[in-house]
């Protein structure tokens, strides 16, 4: 009985001894992935933690903030320059190496990845720091709140190259509000000749910017997971798994990993456009049109990059959208009919454009996870994958 008992601690511990070691090979040797298991029961607030109040544009990045950063399935770390954005703090005056400014929301912020995961800091590293990229994303930015940051500081940098990073699904609402997730912002509105006219922000309500963070508590997560979505073991096995669409769906039915949600403005992909849409369209178009003049006038190339939907990368997702109680009531959809208008747009006023779609959809075929499930922005392999396509395109 005493020789068993030894024999079962011997394999016990040796167990235990060869699992320490494969997690301790895995966290040295394979580069860092989405967290799949990763689940959290706080929902912060990136404009509450990493933005102040301003009087112009609603908002704007938080100059010299460092924090974590947590939401329901992702963590990570932030760290913002001297001017409130993540990435390097580039000095205004030139020097010889070619420069990129790139203005967007919260996918060029770096929702969800640390900054060196950012896709313009991967294009820096992949060319060896020849290319200086200034990031200005600030999370939550419709185009206009880009094109008046453009005007009050991204001129003077004196770029190269401007790129604008469109997200159709979230621009084409922020556009025409002057209040949206939470604070006033400015807008434009067309008069009665269509020309756009600039309605500044509203009066802020001063408790708005008093708390570090708005943290909303959501469902509990057990302990023992906790521990277990810490393990880089557990996540590079899961990762393997999931590959088989089965397994994942069977892990995403029994909440073990999150399940991918889809659509959040549904209506971006009616073909056949309503008074309303058309009006929000036609303000995206106007206010990009008077970007391009801007740049232009200081004589700087200017670029669309499109970014999809995960519901556009991941066919699968589109359909399970097709079965479901969201479909605009009668109306003909097209996943692909957001990125046609934005390019048709841009090719009619010759105006550079990348629509990373195609390239997205490629790299979906192998990996489900260029996004994440719940806050639905690119994981460090959306971020790689995109930083790679531009940088082609860009060369």
């Amino acid at each position: 009985m005493r020789f068993v008992k030894t024999r079962l601690f011997l394999v016990l511990a040796g167990s235990f001894i060869g699992l320490l070691l494969a997690e301790l090979l895995i966290r040295i040797t394979l580069p860092a992935h989405y967290n799949i298991m990763d689940m959290n029961n706080v929902m912060e607030s990136e404009r509450g933690k990493f933005a102040r109040h301003d009087k112009n544009l609603g908002w704007d990045g938080l100059t010299d903030a460092e924090n974590d950063f947590v939401w329901l399935d992702m963590r990570h770390h932030v760290r913002q320059n001297n001017y409130g954005y993540r990435g390097k703090a580039y000095d205004l005056k030139r020097n010889k190496k070619k420069r990129i400014l790139v203005m967007g929301d919260s996918f060029v912020w770096g929702f969800g990845v640390e900054n060196e995961d950012i896709f313009t800091s991967v294009i820096e590293r992949e060319t060896n720091n020849t290319i200086e990229v200034i990031n200005m994303g600030v999370s939550g930015y419709g185009n206009d709140q880009e094109y008046l940051l453009w005007k009050k500081k991204g001129y003077q940098w004196t770029a190269d190259e401007i790129i604008v990073v469109i997200y159709a699904d979230t621009d084409l609402f922020e556009n025409v509000s002057d209040f949206i997730w939470g604070y006033d912002k400015p807008v434009f509105r067309q008069n009665s000749l269509g020309e756009l006219t600039l309605t500044p922000p509203g009066s802020q309500r001063s408790e708005q910017w008093t708390e570090p963070a708005v943290v909303t508590n959501v469902s509990p997560v057990l302990w023992f997971y906790k521990i277990l979505s810490k393990s880089a073991l557990a996540n590079m096995l899961v990762r393997v798994a999931t590959k088989n669409d089965s397994i994942r769906h069977f892990l995403e039915s029994h909440k073990v990993i999150f399940e991918r949600s889809y659509i959040l403005y549904p209506e971006q992909y009616i073909v056949d456009l309503t008074p309303e849409l058309k009006k929000s369209w036609d303000i995206m178009f106007k206010i990009l049109d008077k970007f391009h003049e801007e740049v232009t006038r200081n004589r700087a190339n200017f670029w669309i990059v499109i970014v999809p939907t995960i519901e556009q990368v991941y066919p699968e997702l589109w359909n399970k959208f097709l079965k479901s109680d969201d479909l605009p009531s009668g109306k003909k959809l097209d996943p692909a009919i957001p990125n046609k208008r934005i390019v048709d747009w841009c090719v009619k006023n010759k105006i550079h454009v990348i629509d990373l779609l195609p390239q997205m959809r490629e790299a979906g075929l192998s990996n489900p996870y260029l996004y994440y499930p719940l806050n639905r922005h690119w994981t460090r392999d959306g971020h790689l994958v995109a930083a790679r396509f531009l940088l082609s395109e860009l060369r």
